[in-house]
């Protein structure tokens, strides 16, 4: 993580520090790079008994859990989960259960909460969560689906977009393909040449699609948008339906319930066997089918499971059969510590951290009653370095050549490009800053 330690030590250089009453509110995925940041948030001066932080059942580590609890940070206390409970659920629950403690704290008297989202469930939820104005909170967004859903599109903080950032559009996507392959490899050696379907061509379904064609697999993909550029021998489907009938395994990369489409008593019949997998967040992808299971009785939606033992559902249904991976959880991850090599995360997690610096900088340079709301870039000088450092370290190819990088306004071009509304400027908070990491 030596990207992450350059600039940890080039922000203190810098003269950064957090204030002592400063917090952090977080939603992350509670793995061994989350422990890296937190450590980074605390070396620049937040303490860990003012960090509360929610993971998700479906990607946290139970040892890294216990490694938090062990720095005096605050977490959930539960270990177990319903199958038949959705994600969203699953963490409302959690975050209510984190902000009684939050309440009940010296923290509730502290004048900056950074809110620290993987999803956008606790930006949404903030202001009822917290019993403190949101003039006092700054947020960080990692995920685009965070940004545009659960009512977070009129912002009442400023919240940093990380999801936007041309770093993270660039250089994630190809890394989180190469690790749904890797979970993916086994289930698709059981099949004799099947044909996959994906559905949702967006930066993470391009790469993964990408990635099998040139394993040779046939693929079919479908997109709701019809302005999409799909690589060569990539066949291009007309509906859902279409690639649910013609292929025999079907990921989902759309961040919403797809099954919706073609999951009814008279249109999903099927005649063999179909495996079902998300790459996207939560179990949202194939929702309406995960309910047949509980519908036929094959599964007691309240039976339980621990962190690192989720389930794959499975059963016959009319001639064919279904199995849903990881019981419609994204197959990226596995409960393990993490899901891509630390060094190449990294650069997310820099993202990360500097979203936290530049949010709470905006929040401290203005006045709490003229505060700027809504969406905000990550700085494209910040990311134009991160770039070159993380892309010195990556095992995937990410295209991009430094004639590029060291380019603003590209970075700037590519930080807005599909994001709607689009970002809004703010004051530039790290004037004079020297970005040597």
């Amino acid at each position: 993580m030596q990207v992450l330690k350059n600039l940890v030590k080039c922000i203190d250089d810098n003269g950064f520090r957090f204030n002592p009453d400063t917090t952090i509110f977080a939603v992350q995925h509670l793995m061994q790079q989350s422990l890296y940041l937190f450590d980074a948030l605390s070396d620049l001066g937040i303490k860990y008994s003012n960090m509360f932080v929610c993971g998700k059942n479906y990607s946290s580590n139970a040892d890294i859990i216990e490694e938090l609890r062990n720095r005096n940070i605050n977490t959930p206390l539960r270990d177990k989960y319903k199958i038949g409970v959705s994600s969203d659920a699953d963490i409302y629950f959690d975050l209510r259960e984190l902000s009684k403690r939050y309440n009940h704290s010296n923290a509730l008297n502290f004048e900056n909460t950074v809110l620290l989202d993987d999803g956008g469930h606790l930006l949404a939820s903030a202001d009822t969560l917290i019993n403190k104005p949101s003039a006092f909170f700054c947020g960080v967004e990692q995920t685009g689906s965070g940004i545009h859903q659960y009512g977070i599109k009129s912002l009442k903080f400023p919240t940093v977009d990380v999801s936007s950032s041309a770093a993270k559009r660039i250089f994630e996507p190809p890394l989180i393909a190469k690790a749904v392959y890797e979970r993916l490899i086994s289930v698709l050696h059981d099949l004799r040449s099947p044909i996959i379907g994906i559905i949702g061509l967006g930066y993470v379904g391009q790469a993964i699609a990408e990635s099998l064609l040139v394993d040779g697999y046939s693929i079919y993909a479908f997109d709701s948008r019809s302005d999409i550029n799909a690589k060569s021998g990539i066949r291009i489907a007309k509906s859902i339906n279409e690639i649910v009938n013609a292929c025999d395994v079907i990921i989902g990369a759309t961040g919403k319930d797809i099954s919706k489409s073609f999951v009814s008593r008279d249109q999903f019949i099927l005649k063999e066997k179909k495996v079902f997998v998300s790459v996207s967040s939560g179990d949202v992808e194939f929702y309406k089918l995960k309910s047949l299971f509980f519908e036929s009785n094959a599964y007691d939606p309240e039976s339980q499971y621990d962190i690192g033992s989720i389930p794959n559902l499975e059963m016959q249904y009319g001639d064919g059969h279904i199995l849903l991976l990881r019981n419609g959880f994204p197959i990226n991850f596995d409960n393990s510590l993490f899901s891509v090599p630390l060094k190449d995360i990294q650069g997310t997690i820099c993202l990360l951290l500097i979203a936290c610096v530049q949010s709470y900088l905006i929040r401290k340079q203005t006045h709490k009653t003229l505060i700027y709301p809504g969406r905000i870039m990550v700085d494209t000088s910040f990311q134009s370095a991160l770039m070159k450092s993380w892309g010195e370290v990556l095992d995937v190819d990410h295209g991009i050549s430094d004639l590029y990088l060291n380019r603003s306004t590209y970075i700037e071009q590519q930080s807005q490009l599909r994001t709607e509304p689009k970002v809004i400027r703010l004051p530039w908070v790290f004037k004079n800053w020297k970005w040597n990491f």
